[in-house]
């Protein structure tokens, strides 16, 4: 599907999404010399005397504390020199980081985050639209790939939203190409398109040779901290990853990522 010639971008609401769901492509990419650049979008330091108790959860599962976004942050510049793309920050803060203009924590649990809606997040959204469209305009990109919103994080949301949004406002980002978010579409077990599409999709299979599967893994293992809470353990993850491959075609001798597109 991709052209090796292309100048692509892939959109990142936290720190590792953009690698655990489309690591394999990236190295294939990257392995061809083509430029890939990714973008992390919650990546703002917190203030460490105002933690909301999600935050608070959140640190503790991760077993990291007030310095959390910080290792997080220098996990993923190891993985962008690992996986040879270039990495973006763009210090916007995560979800149980907000609060809204009265100083109120946005989100009071770690489970209300996959309950939020788009039109509690206006002043998010109006932050991350300006940042999008200088970073657009200050880059010629070929193609653009954003979450599809598996698993209904707020986070990955509010990027879809912003993309969508800023593509309809202009020619910036025409034909976006979406990722199945990852842990999330390996919970579900299949994702199902008609719950994230109002209009027919069409979904491809990018091929990974082993080489790209492997790197992919070893650059998903180089997020230590988040390799317990999401899988508890190395074995898991990689158990994981086959076993969404295989999912999404009949062809179990050969390992995927599934991505959709208009047309």
């Amino acid at each position: 599907m991709y052209n090796k010639k292309n100048k692509s971008l892939f959109v990142s609401p936290h720190l590792d999404d953009a690698v655990l769901s489309c690591g394999g492509l990236i190295h294939k990419m990257c392995e061809a010399h083509s430029v890939v650049y990714v973008v992390s979008i919650f990546t703002g330091l917190p203030n460490p005397k105002s933690l909301s108790e999600a935050a608070i959860e959140f640190h503790r599962s991760i077993q990291l504390g007030d310095n959390a976004i910080e290792v997080r942050c220098s996990e993923d510049l190891k993985v962008s020199k690992f996986l040879k793309y270039h990495p973006i920050h763009l210090g916007l803060f995560e979800s149980q980081y907000r609060q809204n203009e009265q100083g109120e924590h946005t989100y009071k649990s770690l489970d209300s985050i996959f309950k939020g809606q788009l039109e509690e997040e206006k002043t998010c959204i109006l932050q991350l639209a300006p940042m999008i469209k200088d970073l657009l305009r200050s880059h010629s990109f070929d193609d653009i790939y954003v979450p599809m919103g598996v698993g209904n994080h707020i986070d990955h949301l509010i990027v879809r939203h912003v993309l969508e949004k800023v593509g309809k406002e202009g020619s910036l980002c025409d034909d976006l190409i979406y990722y199945e978010d990852m842990p999330y579409a390996c919970y579900e077990g299949h994702v199902v398109p008609e719950r994230h599409f109002k209009k027919k999709m069409k979904a491809y299979l990018e091929p990974l040779s082993e080489t790209n599967f492997n790197t992919k893994i070893k650059g998903i293992s180089l997020y230590k901290s988040q390799i317990n809470m999401l899988w508890q353990s190395q074995d898991n993850m990689v158990k994981s990853y086959i076993d969404y491959s295989h999912s999404t075609s009949e062809d179990k001798g050969k390992l995927y990522e599934r991505y959709w597109t208009n047309s």
